[in-house]
């Protein structure tokens, strides 16, 4: 499998919330030299194994922390995972615990039962913006399948509302 080459009417950017040092259309290049060499695939150990020279354009955004920072990182995500992971068995709520982010002066963020997001009115509107972000990004990466244009004319005009 063949990777196309950037040409002249190619050019990147980061998606919404992805913040990275490194020049998006670095990353591409380094990202494509990878497929290039891997039938045109590029799994994020082979981008990890491209970063470790620093001279990279990547290794700073991937090598920005020392391992016991690193560590911590991963097992915050582990944590994350875990939190989103549960799942409640023979309920119309399925995921037990929603991220919620509320300002009131002070910022509070974590993980509230589902049922608490529910009666609670600045949670539920939290989540539920959260959601509608959830289903526009949605639409943006898979917009061009012409196979769910039926279900992004009802996102589009759900969300309009």
């Amino acid at each position: 499998m063949s990777t196309p080459a950037l040409d002249s009417l190619t050019s990147y950017t980061w998606a919404e919330n992805y913040r990275f040092k490194c020049d998006p259309e670095d990353a591409a290049t380094v990202i494509q030299k990878i497929q290039a060499k891997n039938d045109g695939f590029c799994s994020p150990h082979n981008l990890i194994k491209e970063a470790q020279s620093p001279r990279s354009p990547l290794h700073d955004d991937i090598f920005r922390l020392d391992d016991s920072e690193a560590a911590y990182e991963h097992r915050l995500h582990i944590a994350r995972r875990m939190i989103r992971g549960l799942r409640v068995v023979n309920s119309p709520v399925q995921q037990q615990f929603l991220h919620v982010k509320v300002t009131n002066g002070d910022v509070k963020e974590g993980y509230v039962d589902a049922v608490e997001v529910a009666g609670n009115a600045n949670y539920r509107m939290f989540v539920l913006e959260e959601a509608k972000n959830m289903l526009l990004s949605y639409r943006r990466r898979w917009g061009w399948l012409q196979e769910l244009d039926r279900i992004w004319q009802v996102i589009d005009d759900e969300i309009e509302e």
